[in-house]
């Protein structure tokens, strides 16, 4: 089924709680796509006429811009270019976009076959980023609802899957902080869920009974490269009545089939060009 719960999130997690300065944020998307369709580096002056600003006040931005990694300086030219943060968000967007075509045809098979959803999600900074839903009913137009949408990754099951994945230091920093409680079986205590990322770890797949949304549960299972790096999971988003955790049940099983199918592809230089397979 489709999880309502993560497409409106609770109030408090997906509202951006507060107004934003439009005018810094549209200067800065204009420059930064300036400059990535640029064919030579940016002077000071130009950027500043791009942008309609004065010079002094083109530069504050510039230099924030700098100290935030989004660009940098030509060192024989001291002209502006891209600096690693934006290139790197640009490597990751393709990256997620190849993820999302290789994995569809699996979803929509996975989806169709159970009656209920199948999700793909990235870890992002404690979150769990949806990717792509596929639904029986909605396969068409409603099949990009939960793309760019979050929740929190301690208590979703590909989140967990993921989370279980992370270098130490990242699972102490997002168990670290205070983590709500979204209903009656959301786990909040740190070491309980220490110990469900140790077996998550140990069994191949990561389960949620009800800790996101009340009568939902899942469960979900890892996608790796060619070098056996964790990239992604794959979830199976189910009524709790249908629910079934056991390794050698229905759920477990083909989840754990289709991802062993999905793994082990180099998905870093595709033979074609990317297609939108679904709308983001």
């Amino acid at each position: 089924m489709h999880d309502p719960a993560v497409a409106g999130g609770p109030d408090d997690f997906l509202r951006s709680g507060g107004a934003v300065n439009e005018e810094p944020v549209h200067s800065t998307f204009r420059l930064l796509e300036a400059l990535a369709t640029a064919s030579r580096p940016m002077s000071d002056t130009a950027a500043a006429t791009l942008l309609g600003l004065e010079e002094p006040d083109a530069r504050d931005l510039v230099l924030e811009l700098e100290q935030r990694g989004f660009l940098r300086r030509d060192p024989s030219t001291g002209y502006l270019r891209l600096g690693h943060r934006a290139v790197g968000l640009g490597i990751r967007a393709r990256g997620a976009e190849a993820l999302r075509v290789h994995t569809w045809p699996e979803l929509v098979a996975l989806s169709r076959a159970l009656d209920t959803s199948v999700q793909l999600g990235l870890y992002d900074q404690g979150d769990l980023l949806y990717l792509a839903e596929a639904h029986p009913r909605t396969l068409g137009p409603g099949r990009e609802r939960l793309a760019n949408l979050r929740a929190p990754a301690f208590c979703v099951s590909p989140g967990r899957m993921l989370l279980a994945h992370q270098p130490s230091h990242e699972v102490d920093r997002v168990l670290g902080r205070r983590l709500p409680a979204y209903t009656d079986h959301t786990i909040t205590d740190a070491d309980r869920l220490r110990e469900e990322l140790s077996r998550t770890r140990e069994r191949g797949y990561a389960i949620n009974r009800e800790s996101w949304r009340r009568g939902v549960s899942g469960v979900a299972c890892a996608v790796r490269d060619h070098a056996g790096a964790v990239i992604g999971a794959v979830a199976i988003c189910i009524e709790e009545s249908r629910f079934d955790g056991r390794p050698d049940g229905p759920l477990v099983r083909r989840l754990s089939e289709a991802t062993s199918r999905l793994s082990g592809h180099d998905l870093s230089a595709p033979s074609e060009p990317l297609r939108a397979v679904i709308p983001a």
